[in-house]
């Protein structure tokens, strides 16, 4: 009887420590379904204009995200923010970048980066535009 106490002891404990592990990686594995979504969508070569023109543009994304996190002060691979200190970059390396170098970034964190230059460049979208529509400059 005592070995069954024991037993089911042990049970609760690992049904416990289950538990927690589910809820700690539960956001890395979000992230990462999302990573896989995102980070590379033609790595298998698709047939077809739009997938082509797709691929296109996801490689002219990621050679603007490789360019722009160099840049002073606002890029996260240039070296004037740590200089700053404190300043937080706007431009971080492309997802596919951030997972695959050897730093062990976190999923979640790859992802949060990746998400912060998204919305820079839409707020930098959205301002290039609003000055153009507002000199009359033609262009859309």
């Amino acid at each position: 009887a005592e070995a069954g106490a024991v037993a089911a002891l042990g049970d609760a404990a690992l049904g416990r420590a289950l538990g927690r592990f589910e809820t700690e990686r539960a956001v890395e594995a979000k992230a990462l379904r999302r990573i896989v979504q995102v980070a590379n969508p033609s790595q298998y070569g698709q047939t077809g204009f739009l997938n082509k023109l797709r691929a296109a543009l996801w490689g002219l994304n990621f050679v603007a995200r490789r360019a722009l996190a160099r840049l002073p002060f606002v890029g996260a691979e240039s070296p004037l923010p740590q200089v700053l200190g404190g300043l937080a970059p706007l431009f971080h390396e492309p997802l596919f970048v951030l997972v695959q170098r050897g730093d062990r970034l976190a999923y979640s964190e790859a992802l949060r980066q990746a998400d912060t230059t998204t919305r820079a460049l839409g707020l930098l979208a959205l301002g290039v535009s609003s000055v153009a529509l507002s000199r009359g400059c033609g262009l859309f």
